[in-house]
């Protein structure tokens, strides 16, 4: 029983089993399943560089979530008399 999910052994099955081609109908085909290869090898380079550009993005956004973090439990260390002013410089006097 399938419980609900395809029956993967369909997607075996040839599209036309008894279909025959002249030579011609052959080579056209052949040019087209090339060419969906190529749309395919394409959709795949640009789904690459479009998940990596994601990740670089994200990586920087935690990066800079992380320097806003330190700068905050920085000011919170911060006795309260000393001003921000100072505090820039890594020191209260």
């Amino acid at each position: 029983m399938s419980q609900g999910q395809p029956d993967q052994n369909k997607s075996l099955v040839p599209l036309f089993p008894n279909q025959i081609l002249t030579t011609e109908e052959y080579a056209a085909n052949q040019r087209k399943i090339a060419q969906i290869r190529q749309l395919a090898a394409s959709m795949e380079q640009s789904n690459d560089q479009a998940h990596q550009r994601y990740v670089q993005l994200e990586l920087q956004r935690r990066v800079e979530e992380g320097e806003r973090a330190r700068l905050v439990l920085f000011l919170l260390a911060a006795p309260d008399d000393c001003p921000t002013l100072y505090l820039a410089s890594g020191r209260c006097s």
